[in-house]
Parts: structure tokens; C-alpha cells; sequence
């Protein structure tokens, strides 16, 4: 599926509306066509032109008439310009449907609380809003939504941009990608990594030399040569021709380390054949019509990948002496490459097999291709959106963090998947800010709060099957194994040499109440308003890998993961560390062990002291050490912001002359 950027535009930029509506008027005809332009004259009436530029948009994605009537009432719905009972009674139910739908995941993202998400949370994120999605009609509305602000992005602040467009290229250009819809897939990408890093963005614009169109243009004539000479040959086969874009270039650039001059797929041909025997015929065709580079030819069909993963690469010399990748495969090689165990967005993300989130994007993508063949049978269509029924559940923690849960989980599910003790402490919960019996079941995109008590104290109850009150064998044997210990009645020499060690790392934390954080530091998953305390013994800073460890009545211990406390922690203990993060709000400063080991010099003290100047950071302690060989050993405590100023003044020490090494900790 392809986005026509060439658009009939007005001087200001704006769509002009006249000419497109009679660019459509060819493809929607008659009541369609009619309701189409009745939606364009209100969005003009409301002054709504990026409702406008979205219709636009989908108009070159073959949408139906009600996507396109969707997207042109949009704005002036979210603005509550316009009445819904009014609109569907003209312009019927679907077009509602489709609009509150796409309005709902502008919910889910208001939910988050602006927070960005990364790695699992923005997968979690991700499948939550295809979860939400029983028409695929609303995805195309907000994406078309995405690639409008995109386009607008130089109005918005800097610190806004930055959020939007990693957003966009963490959320929505993989859901297009996962859906299949490229083109839509690469502006986003190629817009957002434009405005993330500009310098790398136009370095490789400046390496392509032409424009996409140009680009576009060639591969387009190198693709009818090979479909000519296919059928010259007697090949019946379908033939794609695609130019890789800057996003996907540097990536690839990272990903593989290579340089822009190693790059042989910036454009590429894809052809589809009935069989493998014309795998090889259609191959011979090519060679015949370009030169191969042998070095760099590829045969999955023969040796498949581990993934499973079945056709044939190879690079020519097209015209011009630009280097063309080709792959040829069959039909079933290429159904299996997209849909099945080799699926091609899961291997560009990196992403881990996942049987239920796959079989919602096929069916997403059989929506897509269903709409194309039903072409404006609402009613057909609206069956197919109730066709799939989710398994799992997305909640949203107190922070805007994501968990996925099985459907018919409730809130103690939620509280023993964030965390074990989070579970034995639980007393109660909050779903969407209101006070509900531990047995409510919990729907996507509800946030859920746990009411947490001063001690451990998980209800016998909770383990009854008729009271519902847990619906994940998770939760099940966490309770039980808590009861199982209470029942315990010597207690083993282990178990004493544990109550020891507890007894150390409480012990250690009292020691060090100076070090306490302040309450919007650290967030905690799933719960809210803890007392963190840094741990003395690791001095975590910002920037750091923490981990949190529950004690006993005085609030989360904050370590770094790398602690070698942690390290030495029982496995009944470590059932009380739990996931946290530093929150970006933080600004406190931490105290930071550093030893310096040096050459003995004259002003090497004043040159070390002069580097803690220069960055207006607090000495508290300096003790110095000589040995044997003339090596002076300096400890400092200091005050320090984050990780990034760590890295800095290590870097200034270990340009001083003499210093041999500098390290964090004693």
C-alpha cells in the first residue's frame, strides 16, 4: 500500500479541496461520493485542515468512502464542534464507530502521562492498542493523524518534537510496519528521525544524491524490464520494486556496522513465481538482463534460515552501475516470510515471537485486504471486526507503565505480576481512581493502583476458586508459597543464617539515612508514594541501573544492579527486590566513592581538586595514600547530578598527566 505525496496543495500548503474531490470523484461515485463531499464542506466550515490532509492521505490508500468521511469529521468531533447523534444519523453508525475508535487511542496516550516508553514497555504498548482495534479502519485514521503532525512538526516546541517523534518511531511507524502498510511506514520513520538526528538524517540524504521520487522513478523502469523479460521467458509473476529509505539505511548502517559505500540494497526488486523450479528460470533472466555480484549471492531456498526463512538473494549491476537487490521467491515462501514463523516485521524489530500478537496483525492485515474486495459493505465489514477475540488484557500502573495480563485478570493479578511483596501487601485497589473488590476483572486500558499495608498479609481467601479473586497460576503460587512458609515451624540453620544476613542489609540501610531521595525520584512499578533511600553500600546515581530492595517498615532500598550486596542476597530474600526507574523529573544530587591512582607529582592535588572545580562539584571527603612505588592513592566523596557528569569528570581525570587509572568506588 502505497501514500501519493504529490497531492493537489494550495500556496499555504493546505489541500485544495476542489481539486481533489474531483481527483476522487473517478473512484467514489454516486451516495458515496455525495457524503464525501457534504463531510469535506463541514471540515471546510470548521476550518479543519488537517481533518482534510488525513482524507487526502487515505484517499491514496483506496480507503472506503466511511474511513474517508471518518477522517474529514475528525477534528471537528475531538473539538466537539459537532454533534455525534447528528453526524450518524447522516453519515451512518460506521463512521462513528471509526472515530471514536482512533479517539480512544489519543486516550490510551493522554494515559501514559507523557511518559516515553522503551524496549518491552513500548511492545506492551504497542499491542495494547491493537488490542483496543476491531476495526482496522481506525488504525489507517490514526496514522494518517501521525504523518499530518509529522509534516507540521517545526511548529511545536523542541522538547515537544523530540517526544512526538519517539513516539512515532517507537509506536506507530512499527504498527505500520506490522501491518504492511510501507509507505506509510517510511515517512514516519524518515520524519521522526529527521527530527531526532538531523545530522545523520541529511549525511546519508546527501550520500543518496537524488530525491526519493528519482529513486522511485528508476526502480520503476528496472522492474518493467524484468517483468518484460519474465514474460518473454514465460514466467506468470508479480514483480515489486522498492528504494530503501534514510531511516531504514542508517539502521541498517548500526545494526550490521557497515559504511554508506557497503550498502547493496538501497534499491531492490522482489519477485514472486508460482514454484521453485521458476525460482531458478526467473533468476537466469535476471543475470541475463544485468551482472551479478557472485560474492554476494544468497540461496535460502537450498539453506533456509534458522528462522525458517526461504528465498533467493543476489546483487546485479543494473543500469546506470547502480547496485540492485533481488530476491525471487514463491508465493508460499513470501505468505510464510509475512505472516508466518519468518514474519519480515518481526525480524527488521528485532521482536520475539508472540502467537497471539501475531495472529491479531494477520488479521489485521486480512482486514486490509478484506476492505479492498467488500469495498463499502459496512455490515460485512462490521462482522469481521467482532472475528477475533483478544487473550490478554493491557492495564496501566500509577506511572503510565503497561502490563499485559490474561483476560478475567483482576487487581491482585496485576499486584503479583508488578511484584511478589507488592502482592503480599496488598489491601486493597484502585481501578480508574475508584476504591474495587479484589475480584473485579480488569479491561484494557484501565489503571490500576494498589492499596499497599506496612506487612505482608495475603488472605487465605484469595486462594478460593469461587471467589475469583485471582485468575493467573502466577498469583496462585506466590500465595501459597507465602503460606507454606508461615506453616513452618523450626526454623532451619539456612533459614537463621538468612534471618542474619536480613539483618545486615537492614542494618547497613540504617546507617544510612543521609542518603534518602526525594519522593519523585524513583518510580516504583505499580505503586505510588514509597519512601527510596539510596543504598549506601553501590551509591546509586541518576543514569545508573537500579534495582529496588522492599525492607522491613522503612520504604525501598535503591542499589545498582551491578551491587555486589544483591549479589550475595538468598533466593527467599531476593523475592523482595522490585522493578523501578529514575524518574525524569529527578534532580538531586548523590553522593559518589571515587579513587584515583596516580603518579606522585608536584600540583597533581591541585590539578585532581582543579577538575571538581571546573564541574561545581561538592568535595565532602579527600584522603590521600602514598605507596611504595610512588603511587598516590586518592579517595574522594563527592556530590555529583547523574551519570553523564560521572562519564565527564572520569574522562577530564584520565587526561591529567600521571593519573594511571580512576574508577567509582573504593
Amino acid at each position: 500500500m502505497r501514500v501519493n505525496t504529490s497531492l493537489p496543495l494550495l500556496g499555504d500548503g493546505s489541500l485544495d479541496v476542489e481539486a481533489w474531490l474531483a481527483l476522487i470523484s473517478r473512484r467514489y461515485q454516486g451516495a458515496h461520493f455525495a457524503l464525501i463531499e457534504t463531510a469535506a464542506k463541514i471540515c471546510l466550515h470548521y476550518e479543519s485542515k488537517q481533518s482534510l490532509l488525513m482524507a487526502a492521505i487515505l484517499s491514496e490508500l483506496d480507503a472506503d468512502h466511511e474511513t474517508l468521511i471518518a477522517a474529514l469529521l475528525y477534528e471537528a468531533f475531538r473539538n466537539e464542534l459537532l454533534s455525534m447523534e447528528a453526524a450518524q444519523d447522516q453519515f451512518g453508525p460506521n463512521v462513528l464507530r471509526i472515530v471514536k475508535m482512533a479517539s480512544s487511542l489519543q486516550m490510551v496516550q493522554d494515559l501514559r502521562q507523557g511518559t516515553w516508553a522503551e524496549g518491552s514497555q513500548a511492545e506492551r504498548f504497542r499491542k495494547m492498542i491493537l488490542a483496543m482495534i476491531n476495526d482496522v479502519r481506525a488504525v489507517l485514521l490514526k496514522l494518517a493523524e501521525c504523518i499530518c503532525i509529522m509534516r507540521s512538526i517545526k511548529a511545536l516546541s523542541p522538547k515537544r518534537r523530540g517526544l512526538l517523534a519517539q513516539e512515532i518511531l517507537g509506536i506507530y511507524a512499527p504498527i505500520a510496519n506490522r501491518l504492511g502498510i510501507g509507505q506509510m511506514k517510511w515517512e514516519l520513520e524518515d520524519r521522526a528521525f529527521a527530527c531526532l538526528d538531523p545530522d545523520h538524517y541529511f549525511d546519508i540524504s546527501d550520500k543518496l544524491h537524488e530525491k526519493r521520487i528519482d529513486r522511485e522513478r528508476y526502480i520503476e523502469q528496472v522492474r518493467q524490464s524484468v517483468l518484460i523479460r519474465l514474460q518473454e521467458a514465460g514466467i506468470q509473476a508479480q514483480v515489486s520494486g522498492r528504494v530503501k529509505h534514510i531511516y531504514s539505511i542508517w539502521r541498517k548502517m548500526q545494526l550490521k556496522s557497515l559504511k554508506f559505500e557497503q550498502l547493496f540494497d538501497i534499491q531492490a526488486l522482489r519477485i514472486l513465481v508460482p514454484n521453485v523450479s521458476a525460482c531458478y528460470v526467473a533468476l537466469a533472466c535476471v543475470n541475463d538482463l544485468w551482472k551479478p555480484i557472485p560474492s554476494e549471492f544468497r540461496d535460502y531456498i537450498i539453506s533456509p534460515k534458522s528462522n525458517g526463512y526461504r528465498s533467493i538473494h543476489s546483487i546485479v549491476i543494473g543500469p546506470e552501475h547502480k547496485k540492485i537487490e533481488v530476491q525471487i521467491r514463491t508465493y508460499a515462501m513470501h505468505e510464510e516470510s509475512e505472516k508466518g514463523m519468518a514474519a519480515h516485521w518481526r525480524y527488521k524489530e528485532g521482536a520475539a515471537r508472540d502467537a497471539s500478537l501475531e495472529s491479531r496483525i494477520n488479521w489485521l492485515r486480512s482486514l486490509l485486504e478484506w476492505q479492498k474486495m467488500l469495498g463499502t459493505e459496512s455490515a460485512e465489514f462490521e462482522k469481521l471486526g467482532d472475528a477475533l477475540v483478544d487473550e490478554q488484557v493491557y492495564v496501566f500502573t500509577p506511572q503510565g507503565e503497561v502490563i499485559d495480563l490474561p483476560k478475567g485478570a483482576t487487581p491482585l493479578d496485576f499486584a503479583y505480576r508488578v511484584h511478589t511483596e507488592l502482592g503480599h501487601r496488598c489491601q486493597g485497589a484502585k481501578v480508574n481512581g475508584k476504591l474495587v473488590p479484589l475480584n473485579s476483572v480488569l479491561q484494557t486500558t484501565d489503571r490500576v493502583e494498589i492499596v499497599v499495608g506496612k506487612v505482608a498479609k495475603p488472605s487465605r481467601n484469595w486462594l478460593n476458586r469461587q471467589d475469583k479473586y485471582i485468575a493467573t497460576q502466577q498469583a496462585r503460587k506466590k500465595i501459597e508459597r507465602w503460606f507454606r512458609g508461615q506453616e513452618a515451624t523450626k526454623p532451619s540453620e539456612e533459614s537463621k543464617g538468612q534471618s542474619n544476613k536480613e539483618a545486615q542489609v537492614e542494618e547497613f540501610e540504617i546507617s544510612h539515612k543521609k542518603l534518602s531521595l526525594h519522593k519523585d525520584d524513583i518510580i516504583v512499578y505499580g505503586v505510588d508514594n514509597l519512601l527510596t533511600r539510596a543504598a549506601g553500600c553501590c551509591r546509586p546515581i541518576m543514569g545508573d541501573s537500579i534495582m529496588g530492595y522492599i525492607t522491613q517498615g522503612r520504604g525501598i532500598s535503591v542499589h545498582r544492579s551491578d551491587c555486589k550486596l544483591l549479589r550475595t542476597l538468598s533466593e527467599v530474600q531476593k523475592d523482595r527486590l522490585i522493578e523501578i526507574r529514575w524518574s525524569e523529573s529527578n534532580q538531586s544530587r548523590y553522593r559518589v566513592d571515587l579513587t584515583i591512582f596516580a603518579k606522585n607529582r608536584k600540583e597533581l592535588l591541585k590539578d585532581l581538586t582543579y577538575v571538581f572545580a571546573q564541574e561545581g562539584i561538592n568535595i565532602i571527603t579527600l584522603q590521600t595514600k602514598m605507596e611504595q612505588d610512588d603511587t598516590l592513592i586518592a579517595h574522594a566523596l563527592i556530590d555529583i547530578s547523574n551519570t553523564e557528569q560521572m562519564q565527564r569528570i572520569l574522562a577530564m581525570f584520565r587526561q591529567i598527566q600521571g593519573v594511571l587509572d580512576v574508577k567509582r568506588g573504593r
